[in-house]
């Protein structure tokens, strides 16, 4: 998505449809462009400090003097520091976030559109949906796992 989001094709709205396209220009919406967030510094309390030093792009907050006002990047053998917290700066697109959140969901959900279709077969008896793919086991059978994922992404 981070590739897609380069491309005005990809992130402009357009209603032509023409078969020799002009030059696509508007303004990008601010979800195809990169910005800076901090992952949350609560979740590196549940990882064992030594794992924290070896991720990159992760600084250790120190607290200097024990005054909480004057936080700033740990300095190795400075007895003036404490630690405070760990932090994270992450360069994302925010569509990467939807994607990532997208693809999760059809991953968990998808294979209950399945059952779903199953449960409709059973009920009624009948082995597959073949009337519009004789022998294959249907059209339909190729994409009951779109059931549910069409529902809820429409």
């Amino acid at each position: 998505s981070r590739y897609l989001a380069k491309f005005t094709w990809m992130t402009c709205p357009t209603n032509q449809f023409m078969f020799f396209p002009h030059q696509l220009e508007c303004e990008g919406e601010n979800i195809f462009h990169e910005a800076t967030t901090y992952f949350p510094s609560q979740a590196f309390d549940l990882v064992p400090q030594a794992l924290n030093r070896l991720w990159p792009n992760v600084v250790e907050i120190c607290s200097v003097d024990r005054d909480l006002s004057n936080l700033t990047a740990c300095i190795s053998g400075a007895s003036n520091q404490k630690h405070h917290h760990w932090e994270m700066a992450l360069s994302i697109v925010p569509i990467q976030l939807h994607a990532i959140s997208l693809s999760l969901f059809a991953s968990l959900v998808a294979p209950f559109g399945g059952f779903l279709a199953s449960a409709i077969k059973r009920a009624y008896g009948i082995k597959d949906f073949d009337s519009i793919i004789p022998g294959h086991g249907g059209l339909m059978d190729r994409f009951d796992c779109q059931l549910i994922m069409a529902l809820a992404t429409w």
